[in-house]
């Protein structure tokens, strides 16, 4: 490339190959002494599983959870084995809403909508839907649920796939889960529920709240 640098810091590293790391750790300045720092989240690696940290490299557990209140904590901590605590605040407790055909689906996002833009009192921009199949965003997009559109445009409230918005954030989450448990639903769902900073809305079957371990109500 003609370039180098001194320091190079990596984020979503789970999603890096191995041979990807030669290729970054020959862009140092000093390959033997240069800073290389890699943050990575195994619990988050939804495009390929095994994944290993660069060889040789020492490694430093991150166990703090600084992004979500101690509520939505406890619901995406569940999904993980890895031993975590948390900083976040006390906020409103994470909901549940059980959904299992296209029209109970329209029913919990319109009064979801409602009770985020009307009770809560935020703006839809502060508010993404995320859909663990991707399959459901064309059937959402640019429909009105309550007091909201959904889709691209001013005054609409954000939709997208989890692996899409994965590593990025927003004040208030409702995870659409599918009706159909698969072996990654957990995994999605961990990274769907940890988007969220203060308010967290999961709708899906019965069975997908089982295996996502949420308590029942």
């Amino acid at each position: 490339l003609g370039r180098s640098f001194d320091a190079i810091v990596v984020d979503e590293g789970q999603d890096f190959l191995p041979d990807w790391w030669t290729h970054l750790e020959l862009l140092l300045d000093d390959i033997e002494n240069g800073i290389l720092y890699v943050f990575a989240d195994s619990n988050q690696d939804v495009f390929r599983s095994g994944w290993e940290p660069p060889s040789g490299q020492a490694t430093f557990p991150l166990s703090v959870n600084c992004r979500n209140t101690r509520q939505i904590a406890e619901r995406v901590h569940a999904l993980c084995e890895d031993e975590l605590s948390v900083m976040g605040v006390d906020g409103e407790p994470a909901v549940y809403l059980n959904a299992s055909t296209e029209r109970q689906l329209e029913k919990a996002l319109t009064n979801s909508l409602k009770g985020l833009i009307t009770r809560s009192k935020l703006v839809p921009d502060q508010i993404m839907i995320l859909s663990v199949d991707p399959r459901l965003l064309p059937q959402l997009e640019g429909r009105e649920f309550g007091p909201a559109t959904v889709g691209e445009g001013p005054n609409s409230v954000h939709l997208e796939s989890v692996r899409r918005f994965k590593g990025l954030e927003s004040d208030a989450v409702i995870l659409l889960l599918p009706d159909e448990v698969a072996d990654e639903t957990r995994r999605l769902a961990y990274v769907g529920m940890s988007r969220a900073r203060a308010l967290l809305i999961v709708i899906g079957s019965e069975e997908a709240g089982s295996a996502i371990d949420w308590p029942p109500s």
